[in-house]
């Protein structure tokens, strides 16, 4: 499904190759965000927000995925911003999470965090009021060990 009057500002990026691509280039080094396997290659990238239930969108400075979206229950947010500046990013994520909340009919959004993004997990708490439900103990892998992953959550009414 195409998605239509996306907050100014938002687009999709799976409109053609030449835009995953773009997407690659500048997200390339932040790749242990967008999967939880040894492998990460553009393929792998690509792989991953080309299925069906994945919707990403570029913002200035950044890139957001809402994917595993079950209709009338919930989807994972996936966050990763190459211009590192937070701080002006907090109203247009603000305004994306209640898009896909309203579109489908969303009870809750999820994020799963490295443990070792802090600054990530304070953005999420503080400033996009998410809240903590736990820690997954050795979820993940980065740079060649297991790393836990935090789960954080905001629900369609605190939005």
């Amino acid at each position: 499904m195409r998605l239509s009057n996306l907050p100014k500002g938002v687009r999709e990026c799976k409109e053609n190759s030449e835009a995953i691509h773009e997407i690659w280039d500048k997200i390339k080094g932040y790749g242990k965000l967008f999967v939880e396997s040894k492998i990460w290659d553009e393929y792998v990238f690509a792989k991953g927000i080309l299925q069906p239930h994945c919707y990403a969108l570029e913002i200035d400075g950044g890139v957001v995925l809402i994917r595993d979206i079950r209709r009338n229950l919930s989807g994972n947010v996936v966050v990763s911003f190459w211009d590192s500046k937070l701080g002006n990013k907090v109203e247009i994520l603000k305004e994306i999470f209640l898009y896909f909340f309203l579109l489908f009919d969303l009870a809750r959004l999820e994020v799963f965090i490295p443990d070792f993004c802090r600054a990530l997990r304070r953005f999420f708490e503080e400033k996009l009021k998410f809240t903590y439900e736990g820690r997954m103990r050795k979820k993940m892998w980065y740079k060649d060990h297991l790393v836990d992953v935090i789960i954080l959550s905001l629900l369609r009414e605190e939005i």
